[in-house]
């Protein structure tokens, strides 16, 4: 089906090889996805933030954004700034680290640790100085955002901490609902979608009125919902190792363990399920978004409306190719980190050894800087 007709000039990004995703049954929708053209920037950045957190002896300990394929920003964020692609991949890096490691919140406001944790018991985990330095990258992050954007950067912390907040509320209800439509309406936030949109905004440095974000989100919903879905379909077989290396302490928070409640099927038959619902949803959005613009074409759309909705849709896309190739889904260890870093080290690339060192992400402020040959 792909895109309704845009008129949105991609000036970072190309799509992405075809055969990475044409003719892919695993890939759970139709529209074309697109890749920037600052994707190893974007590595550098994650590389960095690891750096920042665990030292340079344990890039890896996350298996986070990076892939063989692309980062998780340059997939996501395709028309990000070349000048932004760093702070908004290593504030995105951060979020695997929260999500992996049992230490409280950067903001330290009233949220239980993270019961999310799916990494083995890890010495750097536990050493003292760990959240020190979490914190200290955390703050850098968000500090280099707000510097770069002093309108749209404060907001991707308040969505973080929304973001945050949702795991508490979807554990607590998630034996409770009776429709998966409930689910989908609070899982939206688990997976961190509200944070996603206001990086996305960051990132391209689109500024949209009140008025175009509330039809914008009215079409898109659909594109939240298949999130959703598709996440589920990739992770079930993570979050269910997950559950079983934990005894049962890691809670599976997943469509498909609804699906088994609620209408007894077999984990098959759940997951064909959430492929059905991820390209109904799809439709669904084409169907809103062809509807929209034939009923205001005599009006004239805003060009900052169709922009939006088109990051919408690669929210989407780069979310689906970076499940389907992650490391953190398909191969955890940190082996490709590793390597990635030690490649990087080798063509002469600069790090900083800790986020004290300087306020710039990166050696050369929005990329490494290198050594001189």
């Amino acid at each position: 089906m792909g895109s309704t007709t845009s008129t949105t000039q991609w000036l970072h990004s190309e799509v992405l090889d075809r055969s990475l995703w044409a003719d892919n049954p695993e890939y759970l929708l139709t529209i074309p996805p697109r890749i920037s053209k600052y994707n190893e920037r974007s590595d550098d950045a994650s590389i960095q933030l690891q750096i920042d957190v665990a030292g340079k002896e344990n890039v890896g300990v996350v298996d986070g954004a990076i892939t063989s394929v692309g980062s998780l920003a340059a997939l996501m964020y395709p028309d990000c700034l070349p000048d932004r692609m760093a702070a908004t991949s290593y504030v995105l890096e951060t979020t695997f680290i929260w999500d992996d490691l049992n230490i409280p919140e950067p903001d330290e406001v009233a949220i239980k640790d993270s019961e999310s944790n799916t990494r083995k018991d890890v010495n750097i985990f536990h050493h003292p100085s760990m959240k020190v330095r979490l914190k200290q990258a955390f703050s850098k992050g968000v500090a280099a955002v707000s510097r770069i954007d002093p309108i749209l950067g404060p907001s991707v912390l308040e969505t973080w901490k929304d973001w945050r907040l949702a795991e508490t509320d979807i554990r607590g209800n998630f034996f409770k609902w009776t429709s998966l439509d409930q689910y989908v309406e609070v899982r939206v936030r688990d997976i961190g979608y509200p944070c996603v949109i206001a990086m996305g905004l960051f990132s391209c440095n689109l500024k949209i009125t009140p008025e175009e974000e509330a039809i914008a989100l009215q079409i898109a919903w659909p594109l939240h919902a298949q999130g959703v879905y598709s996440n589920d379909y990739y992770s079930w077989f993570k979050e269910l190792r997950a559950h079983q290396e934990s005894g049962g302490k890691i809670p599976i928070i997943n469509s498909v363990k609804l699906l088994q409640r609620l209408e007894g099927l077999s984990v098959e038959e759940a997951r064909a399920r959430l492929r059905e619902k991820s390209l109904e949803m799809e439709a669904e959005y084409h169907r809103r978004k062809k509807e929209y613009f034939e009923a205001n074409a005599d009006k004239g759309i805003s060009p900052a409306l169709v922009r939006y909705l088109d990051y919408h849709e690669q929210y989407a896309t780069g979310h689906v190719i970076w499940c389907l190739n992650s490391y953190r889904n398909n191969s955890p260890g940190g082996d490709e980190y590793r390597a990635y870093y030690a490649k990087r080290v080798a063509e002469g690339a600069i790090f900083w050894d800790n986020p004290s060192q300087s306020e710039d992400i990166l050696t050369d402020g929005y990329q490494v800087r290198y050594l001189k040959k």
